[in-house]
This record gives C-alpha cells, structure tokens and sequence, in this order.
C-alpha cells in the first residue's frame, strides 16, 4: 500500500519530549495512574456543580452487575482522586436504592496543566477552555476492599450550641464573550504564540468594562473577605494606563507597555459591601483595549438562601459541634447537606420554614454543599481501557473511530498501519491509538483538550524502548471554534476528529515538552 486514501492526513514528526507535565507537588502524572486494568469501568458525564444520584434503573440498564455487588464494593474516580459516595443501602442494591456522590462540573483543574505558570498564567480559571462537562468513572472493587465513602450521620437537635450567624459564600460573575490570550509587539504587528500563553475566555476586549458581582445576604458584622479580579491587556506600540475602580473607589493603577496578565485580590470589610460590588476597568489611552475573565467575592453571608435549591457552604474553623438554621431554601425535595471536608451526610430537618442542622465536632474549616434538587443520572457509558504499558511501538497513529469505517467496509486507517508494519512501509512496530482512549486514559475523560495526547507521547517516552513517529490522521480544529455543542454541530465541524495544541494551531507542540517549541 503505497499511499493512504484519506485527505485527513497530518504530519509525520519525531519525539522531543523532555518530561511528563502534570506535577500535583508530589509526583509527576500521565493521568492513567489511577486505572485497574482488570476492573470494568462506566463513565458518567456532569456538566453542572450539584448533588447527584445513580438508581438502581439505570446501574443495571447499563449492564453492571447489581445482584452480585454489594454497596461496598462500589467505587468512584474524578480527576484520578477517589470519591466519597453514599449508598442507599449496605447490602445488595435493589429497586428504589441508589448510589450518591457530589459532581463538579469541569473548570480549570485540568487546563491549567497546559500553561507553564498553572496559578497565574490562565486567563479564566472559572471557564475552561474545552467543555464543561467533566467525567467521573463508577467501578466496583473485591468484597471487602476498601472504598470512600459519606457517612449517614444523625442530625440530633438536642443539646444545640448557639447557632452560627455567618458562613464564607464565593459568589462568581464569569465572562466567556470570547477568546483572548497575550500578543507581542513584533515589526508593528500583533503576535501570538500557539502555547498556551495567558489564553481564555472572557469579555471582548474593549477600553472599559463595568459590571456587577451580586452579594446577597452580606453579614455586615462578620471578617473581611476579598475580591478577585483577572484581567487581560492588549498589545500596541504605545503604552498602558489601566485604571481599577471598586463601589467608586480606585484601588488599582498601572502604566506599562506590552501584553499583561493582571490578578487583583482587593481585601473587602463586609460593612461596605451592600447587596452588590461594582467593578469599573478603564484604560485611560486611547488604543487601550482590555479582556475581563471575571472576578469572584468571598464574603461573610447569612443563612438566607434567596430561594436558592444548591448552595455551598464554608464554615469556618471551630472544634465544637455546629448548628445551622438555613431560611429561604428553594426547592420542593427533603434537603441534603454533605460535608465534604469531613465525608458526612446529613438531612436538615424543616421547622417553620427552616431547615435546622446539627453537625457533630470536627476540627478544622468544613466545605459543605446544600440540596433540594438533587440530579438524576440516567446514563452511564461502559468504557474499556487499554493497557498500553507494554506496546512498544515505534510508529503510533492516532485517529477518530468515526474514520475506521468508509462506508463500504474499509478501514483504511488500520491498512495504512499494516502498510506501515510491513517491510514495504519500513518495518516499524505500528499501533492505532483512538483519540476517545487518550481522553478517558490520560485526560481523565475531558473531551477536546490536547493535554490527553500530550500526556500520552510523555508516557510512551517513558515506557516504550523505541517511540520515534506520530502520524495524526483526522482534521483539527482550533479549541475555540469547538468549545461548545451549538459549535460541534455547526456543518463545518463535522470533520472534526482530533484537537490541535493552542490558538494558533499547531501538532508539534502536541508532543513538545513543557516550554519547548519542537
């Protein structure tokens, strides 16, 4: 076979990998470390922050074995991190039982990798720049294994100690009009490097931004919170004359030349903040032009939930037993409250109009989440990993299974490896890699980010003796022009199969090391 017949065809290029990428300050990660070959998997996909639960209905629609496992053998993984569940019952499940867990929808937490500054060189850590759907992965492990778990904790009203005034609340306001990233100056023109360089989305860019961050329920009398703020500058040849006002009062002034990534933490007395904060960003030259991501306020509130149905809750450090009264809840289920810090379950119990709550003595600030509208998940996807430790391919072709099949039955994406395998097509050990596989295995199944292939070239750099081509069979597309479902299914888009590193696109940084341009 001397040519392959497919016009998705990418560019040939060889190994530069200098190391692995993912540093979590206590190891080096490829993302697949967390993965048993020889258990089964079932991927759930969360795109919201709340309280989740899997019904019996849909663990044996999806063909898990529910008559043979009991609830302690159940087990979940985020983000390669077990995650604490709680389970309807301590036997076997049945009709009417469930398994619940809290579900974070996907943010920064894996973007961020791609930057060389992970803290402070994102634009927008409260978007990411992919999907917002973040994956978690149900397996079940030998009786008696250990597993996380919520434990039911009682919620006794007796012997109540004074009840809490206040707790820490974060409210967000999030921009995602556009893209943006830092430009250079270079012969008059405005540059930008494809790596991953203070991109994000945030408003488009303009001389001045005003908006609001709401605060409701501020308790006047409680500490100081802060206020963070991230903004972007454009380029040009002349200077910058950046202004930051908060409720009037300018806290912040720069001058400066060249593209800037600013972080803005204010410090905030809560008797000055009223039901809202103003944010005004003006650049004071004329050819100023600034992308704002957004700003997010950690305040002292009251136990006034505005009628929300999901809230979280930061309580601050005590020792003692704690007691809440939460008014205003919205919803129409019995409430939950987790308390993530300590891996407790709790249901508040409703008296006229509040919901009142007892959590036992624990030390330390508690992270705590509130629901009235639990979500349902009614699907889980059977996923079978691949274990590539031992493949030791010198040629790796990665592709869509959407491009196996022609139509009519071929599949030239598999005979161009065996072209490749044979003498004819230089005797190279050749494997087909998948591109669903590298999201699942190495980007703990975040779709459209490249850092699944990246993590992937590392790890076979690792393991394998001998891995010197990758061949990119698919058409790419930059990230932005796929970030969301109205975009994917735009005509243009269908012959999207594999992600392209950064803004400009480019495949070789797909297996650069960290830094590197080659």
């Amino acid at each position: 076979m001397r040519r392959l017949a497919l016009s998705t065809i990418l560019l040939i290029f060889a190994f530069s990998l200098a190391q692995a990428q993912m540093w979590n300050g206590a190891d080096t990660l490829y993302g697949n470390e967390w993965i048993r070959y020889d258990q089964q998997y079932f991927k759930i996909a969360v795109a919201a922050d709340g309280v989740y639960r899997i019904p019996y209905a849909a663990l044996a629609g999806a063909g898990i074995p529910v008559s043979t496992l009991s609830a302690g053998q159940y087990q979940l993984w985020w983000m390669g991190q077990e995650q604490p569940l709680y389970t309807s019952t301590a036997g076997t499940l049945a009709d009417g039982d469930y398994l619940e867990f809290y579900g974070s929808q996907n943010r920064s937490e894996l973007d961020r990798y791609l930057f060389e500054g992970p803290d402070n060189e994102p634009l927008n850590p409260w978007y990411s720049l992919f999907t917002d759907t973040s994956a978690y992965f149900l397996t079940w492990v030998s009786p008696g294994a250990p597993t996380q778990r919520f434990e039911q904790v009682a919620n006794e009203l007796t012997n109540l100690p004074a009840k809490e005034d206040w707790y820490w609340a974060e409210a967000v306001q999030v921009f995602f009009n556009g893209l943006n990233k830092r430009t250079y100056r270079v012969a008059g023109e405005n540059i930008s490097l494809s790596a991953f360089d203070g991109d994000g989305f945030g408003r488009n860019q303009n001389t001045a931004h005003e908006f609001n961050v709401s605060c409701p329920g501020v308790y006047a009398a409680g500490p100081e919170g802060s206020l963070h703020l991230r903004i972007l500058s454009n380029s040009n040849a002349a200077g910058h004359h950046l202004q930051v006002n908060i409720n009037n009062q300018l806290l912040a002034e720069e001058e400066y030349t060249g593209s800037r990534l600013h972080l803005y933490d204010f410090p905030m007395a809560a008797a000055s903040l009223g039901t809202a904060v103003n944010v005004k960003v003006n650049g004071l030259n004329n050819n100023d032009r600034y992308s704002v991501a957004g700003a997010s306020l950690r305040y002292p509130r009251q136990f006034s939930m505005s009628n929300a149905t999901f809230a979280r809750l930061g309580l601050p450090a005590g020792s003692g037993a704690r007691y809440l009264e939460l008014a205003g809840v919205g919803g129409s289920q019995p409430a939950v409250l987790l308390d993530l810090s300590n891996a407790q379950r709790l249901l508040p119990q409703e008296e006229g109009g509040l919901w009142k709550v007892k959590l036992p003595a624990a030390a330390g600030a508690r992270q705590l989440v509130l629901s009235r509208a639990v979500l349902e998940v009614d699907s889980l996807s059977p996923v079978s990993f691949i274990d590539y430790s031992g493949a030791d391919a010198s040629y790796i072709i990665i592709s869509n299974q959407r491009l196996y099949d022609d139509g009519l039955g071929n599949n030239w994406v598999q005979a161009y490896a065996d072209y490749r395998s044979s003498a004819e097509g230089g005797g190279y050990k050749a494997i087909v890699v998948e591109i669903g596989q590298l999201y699942d295995q190495f980007a703990y199944g975040v779709e459209r980010t490249p850092i699944g292939i990246r993590n992937f070239g590392h790890y076979a750099k690792r393991r394998w003796p001998d891995p010197r081509y990758v061949l990119l069979i698919g058409k790419g597309r930059q990230y932005s022009t796929v970030r969301t479902a109205s975009a994917l299914a735009a005509p243009q888009n269908q012959s999207f199969y594999l992600p392209t590193f950064g803004t400009p696109g480019s495949d070789n940084l797909l297996m650069a090391g960290q830094g590197s341009s080659v």
